[in-house]
């Protein structure tokens, strides 16, 4: 299944406390958007990344939806970069922390899943592996 990214910006704008119609926090979310889709596709070294967007309107059918929340993490990661923060210094600081924390975690469990299913199935020819003579 594809990921709709109204829905992500929806829930992004409702996180941060902004209102859907921010035609600048739109341009935001795209930019960070692509940024966590690239993060994701360098990281888990995808043969073909993941494609962009270029609207709210969009949908992201390269990512399966149970990566929604992974790629929503990353939207708030990337859109701290690019000035979507806390007035405040100290709370900036203290959310852009968790934020690349929760980032580097749930990114780990993506790649580790993209790691699991490109491993082959296990068959008869990997019952001696290690062994020299058998």
């Amino acid at each position: 299944m594809s990921i709709a990214c109204r829905v992500l910006f929806e829930d992004f704008s409702d996180a941060i406390g902004q209102t859907y119609g921010n035609s600048r926090l739109q341009d935001k979310f795209v930019r960070a958007c692509n940024m966590a889709l690239d993060d994701m596709s360098y990281d888990a070294d995808l043969s073909t990344n993941h494609a962009h967007i270029s609207s709210i309107d969009d949908t992201i059918s390269t990512l399966d939806s149970s990566f929604a929340h992974t790629l929503f993490v990353g939207i708030q990661y990337f859109a701290t970069l690019l000035g979507v923060r806390p007035a405040d210094p100290k709370i900036a600081q203290v959310v852009y922390a968790s934020n690349e924390r929760l980032w580097n975690r749930l990114k780990g469990q993506y790649m580790r899943s993209v790691d699991n299913n490109l491993q082959p199935e296990q068959s008869s020819s990997m019952a001696n592996l290690g062994y020299l003579d058998t």
